[in-house]
């Protein structure tokens, strides 16, 4: 199967994974109908579908670009 659009395939011989380009989360099979969600610096997420942790992974890499961008934002004076 590809790669999902956006994201890049960092799997192993064990474990399907994918991370987002920027690097900021990782999508990884870690059971026959579980996939996990880990966004840097929070805690990790748990769906049933590939095509829905991806999804979440997409929303999760969106609202950390989105924190980082407002806090350069708010030092700037």
């Amino acid at each position: 199967m590809a790669d999902p659009i956006g994201m890049r395939n960092i799997s192993t011989t064990y474990q399907e994974a994918y991370a987002t380009l920027d690097g900021n989360v990782q999508v990884r099979r870690i059971g026959d109908r579980l996939w996990e969600i880990l966004g840097r610096g929070g805690e990790a997420v748990y769906e049933k579908s590939k095509i829905a942790a991806v999804q979440r992974g997409f929303e999760l890499a969106a609202s950390i670009s989105r924190r980082r961008a407002t806090r350069k934002r708010g030092r700037r004076r």
